[in-house]
């Protein structure tokens, strides 16, 4: 016997439909068809732009800084105003 005689013999099916592929399908192939291979392209690219989105700021942030400057820009705002009142 030869060592493809002795595996037994299951049925391979879709990564995403988990449907039964055609028996001669190639050895490599994982979906069923175009349909099931475009849909988990698409939950692929999903996951990319889900990841990619949720990039934490570059911490710690100088919070003290920030409401300095803050402050500076509105007494700077409320000095103009007053001057052209």
């Amino acid at each position: 016997m030869t060592a493809q005689e002795q595996r037994p013999v299951t049925a391979r099916v879709c990564s995403h439909c988990a449907a039964v592929l055609p028996a001669g399908a190639h050895p490599s192939r994982t979906t069923c068809g175009p349909e099931c291979k475009s849909a988990i392209y698409r939950a692929a690219k999903r996951e990319r732009r889900r990841a990619e989105a949720h990039v934490p700021p570059n911490w710690p942030l100088d919070c003290d800084g920030i409401a300095a400057a803050l402050a500076a820009r509105e007494r700077a705002i409320i000095t103009t105003w007053r001057d052209r009142s």
